[in-house]
């Protein structure tokens, strides 16, 4: 299984890059890439932006609103937002869930 995370701006000495990109494979026919959006002080994750592919398709929006979506009709892509871990996770139907991001 790939799993790809790409920071697109990390800041020296403590800060937090507003968006940090992430590209991962949920399964061998499932892939959910897009935008963290972190908070400059705290490191928190405020939302988050994506799209799925291949199995599954569609985009998505994660927040403190609405922590969970799920994505398709046929498989199922749930994506989570975990606010008290700070951690993205996606689930392929019945599969084990996959972290997305998650604050270091």
């Amino acid at each position: 299984m790939r799993f790809i995370i790409a920071a697109s701006m990390l800041l020296s000495g403590g800060a937090w890059a507003n968006d940090v990109s992430f590209s991962v494979d949920v399964a061998p026919n499932a892939h959910v890439s897009g935008t963290v959006d972190v908070d400059d002080s705290s490191g928190d994750i405020n939302s988050v932006k994506g799209e799925a592919s291949g199995a599954v398709s569609g985009a998505f929006t994660l927040n403190q609103v609405n922590p969970q979506i799920i994505v398709g009709q046929g498989p199922r892509l749930t994506l989570k937002f975990d606010r008290r871990n700070q951690q993205i996770s996606a689930q392929l139907d019945s599969a084990n869930p996959v972290t997305l991001w998650e604050k270091p």
